[in-house]
Parts: structure tokens; C-alpha cells; sequence
């Protein structure tokens, strides 16, 4: 295999995708000046002016065969539902030796796409756990990835100097690189960023049933509503793409917290105030585990007003 072996300085990235996730990835790499050139590829020429215009590459437009055939890392930042197809129809446009990840949120498929690609590409499944509940270049932020873990996920077609590569882009973009077999990420996905947004969206379900009967349900929202509903203002389409891509783990994962739904009815039922004190009480000290920044104290904190939230 003919590895290229070039620092991330003085290498052309390609990014398929200028959505909020490519585009963010684009105006990171431009605006730090942290390789030779950004590339962006579009499915309309109308796209790219607004790609160059926001600074999110040097050059863009929709010819494949000019903006990868001088590559050395090809970013995959288009819908997880068509990564897959989009790995077979570039592959006669990757210079020997290049880079392929991609920024889709589950992985199985398209891991088990990049592991048939033949020749010399170097092909490593990418994942960064950030986003908007926005899309779109007018979404795009050039932190968008700071403090983000971003999931590696090697493939068969993964040799050193990608993993060296995707792992100094990490960096420069300011998030943080994790190295995971596939089983593993598709899991935790779903738990951590699938199952919120159903929460989200069932929650909002709840509000639009219980509002019929009831007009103060939505004159008292407030603080508490916001944030743990804004996932359901998230892009619909991609979303179903994200679950029927990992609909096993998804349902698995919804399937465990139905069980703890009922578990809180029961000691509701049961008038079990020392259990349900406990459930409260480990659910609390999980999340501070989780997040130690914990929650302000402006939310029933000493001292704090009972008001809305």
C-alpha cells in the first residue's frame, strides 16, 4: 500500500456534505489556517457560493473528480443513510494511498462499507458527538467541535498513518479522540444521543395531549420544558435515518427505559416515598458523575424562588 503519509499541514481535505457538520469542520480547518486547502463538495453549484462565501472552504462546486482526485483526506459529512453509497460511488476518485472517514452518527453499515473498499484507500469510521438541532452552512460554527469527544471507529482498510492523521485533526479542531469497536459505539449512541431525542419528542407529545384538556399546561412552560424538549425541534429526516440505522440498539435501549418508567409508577402506586427518594437521589448522583459541573443553583437551590421550570 502506497501511504501518503503527509501531516495534516500540508494536506487537501475534501469534505462531501457542507452541511452544518461538514461545514463546521471546513470553517475550523480554514479559519486556523490547519491544512493546505479545504475542498468542499456540493450536490448544487448554487451551494457553493454560499460554502466559499462563509469561509468554510477555498474552493467548492460539484465536480467529484476535480475536488477529490487531489486529496489526501476525504471527509464523509452527508445523511448517514447514504455515507454507504456514497463510499462505493467516490471510490474511483480516491488518490492511492488517501484518507475516507465520515461524521455519521452510527456506524455499522458504513464500517462494514469501508471495509470492501479495494486498492490502497485508508478507511476509518469518524464520529463527532456535537451538533445543532439546526442544519445547514447558515448553522455551521467553527467551534462547533471543541470539547467534543470524537469517536474512531478502525476499520479493515485502517493503517497507521490514517489513524495518525484523523487523530491530529481532532486536535486542531479542539475535540477530544476516542478508539472504539463498532458494537460498542452503535450501543452507546443510542443511549446517549438517540434515546434523549425520543424522550424529547415524546415528551412534547405528552405537552400537546395533556394541553387540549388543560390551556395553563403551555402558559406555565417554561425553563424546564425548553431544555428538555429542544431535541425535538431536530432535523425530522435525519433523525429517522439515525434510528433506522440502528434500530436493533435503539430499540434495546428504549426497551430499558420503559422499564424504569414503570418502576417510578410502581413506587408511585406503592406510596413508596423511601424508594422513590433513592431513584431520585441515584438519578441525581449519576448525572453529577456525568456532568460534575452539575446544575446551578438557581433551580431549587438554597435560597432559590419555587417558580416556574
Amino acid at each position: 500500500m502506497e501511504e501518503l503519509k503527509l501531516p495534516l499541514s500540508e494536506s487537501v481535505v475534501s469534505i462531501i456534505g457542507m452541511g452544518l457538520m461538514g461545514g463546521s469542520l471546513g470553517m475550523a480547518l480554514f479559519k486556523g489556517g490547519f491544512c493546505k486547502e479545504v475542498r468542499g463538495v456540493v450536490r448544487e453549484e448554487s451551494q457553493a457560493l454560499a460554502v466559499v462565501a462563509a469561509k468554510a472552504a477555498h474552493v467548492a462546486g460539484t465536480d467529484r473528480k476535480r475536488l477529490l482526485g487531489e486529496a489526501d483526506l476525504v471527509v464523509l459529512a452527508t445523511p448517514v443513510c447514504s455515507i454507504e453509497e456514497e463510499i462505493l460511488s467516490i471510490q474511483p476518485f480516491l488518490r492511492s494511498g488517501s484518507v475516507l472517514t465520515d461524521l455519521g452518527s452510527t456506524k455499522a453499515s458504513i464500517v462494514n462499507a469501508m471495509d470492501k473498499l479495494e486498492g490502497d484507500i485508508i478507511a476509518v469510521g469518524g464520529h463527532p458527538m456535537c451538533g445543532k438541532e439546526t442544519s445547514g452552512i447558515g448553522s455551521a460554527t467553527s467551534i462547533l467541535f471543541e470539547g467534543a469527544l470524537w469517536a474512531l471507529i478502525p476499520t479493515r482498510n485502517t493503517r497507521p498513518h490514517g489513524l495518525e492523521l484523523l487523530l491530529e485533526l481532532i486536535s486542531v479542531v479542539g475535540a477530544r479522540p476516542a478508539v472504539m469497536d463498532v458494537e460498542r459505539h452503535d450501543s452507546a449512541v443510542a443511549c446517549v444521543s438517540t434515546l434523549p431525542y425520543l424522550f424529547s419528542v415524546a415528551l412534547m407529545a405528552v405537552v400537546s395531549e395533556a394541553g387540549q384538556d388543560n390551556e395553563f399546561v403551555r402558559e406555565l412552560a417554561s425553563s424546564g420544558l425548553r431544555d428538555t424538549s429542544r431535541l425535538a425541534a431536530s432535523n425530522i429526516r435525519m433523525m429517522k435515518e439515525i434510528i433506522d440505522s440502528n434500530r436493533g440498539h435503539v430499540q434495546r435501549i428504549l426497551s430499558m427505559s420503559l422499564q424504569r418508567l414503570e418502576d417510578l409508577g410502581h413506587l408511585l402506586t406503592n406510596k413508596d416515598t423511601k424508594g422513590l427518594c433513592d431513584f431520585l437521589k441515584n438519578a441525581k448522583e449519576e448525572r453529577l458523575r456525568l456532568f460534575p459541573e452539575g446544575v446551578p443553583e438557581a433551580i431549587h437551590g438554597p435560597g432559590a424562588p419555587r417558580g416556574r421550570g
